[in-house]
């Protein structure tokens, strides 16, 4: 999850960091409603336990309704960065996207990471403070299960795939 994630009121279409992985570009993240710091403007995946990632790019969707009177949260300078913790990150990706409606990408050289976050750096926002928000986030890379070893000295490890990243969950 973010930092900063809406989870009062009663829209059910914007707030949680859950929606990034819903499929449903009419849902979104949204950092809180009343503003916050930028520092709080980020969110992290997580790819599951039982895998080993190799992460060489995210895809981010804005909010679909980001007119210009609807565009809050639409970010437009954007860091991305990697962890294999979760704790000691390094910078894979930044840069600054266009204020519209359209998939954004940022792809890196491919690094092992079990954690990417996205951090935005600016934001369509008012003077109320910083809003981040996002439809839909997708990482690109490969993926390979990690199977328990059956005995102390054997590991079995299959053949990387092409195959979407499974399982990625937002954490807070």
């Amino acid at each position: 999850a973010g930092d900063s994630q809406e989870l009062g009121g009663s829209n059910t279409t914007e707030g949680p960091a859950s929606f990034v992985l819903d499929s449903n570009p009419y849902t979104m993240w949204h950092t809180n409603w009343d503003g916050s710091d930028r520092s709080a403007n980020w969110i992290v995946l997580k790819v599951a336990e039982n895998y080993d990632a190799r992460i060489m790019g995210l895809r981010y969707l804005p909010r679909v309704n980001a007119g210009a009177q609807y565009a809050f949260g639409t970010i437009i300078s954007y860091r991305v960065e990697v962890s294999e913790d979760g704790e000691n990150w390094e910078v894979a990706a930044e840069g600054t996207w266009l204020n519209d409606a359209a998939w954004k990408c940022a792809y890196f050289k491919p690094r092992n990471a079990n954690y990417v976050r996205l951090v935005s750096v600016d934001s369509i926002s008012d003077d109320r403070g910083a809003f981040t928000s996002a439809a839909e986030i997708r990482l690109a890379g490969s993926v390979k299960e990690v199977i328990p070893p059956t005995t102390p000295e054997e590991t079995v490890t299959p053949e990387p795939t092409e195959e979407p990243i499974p399982e990625i969950t937002p954490t807070i």
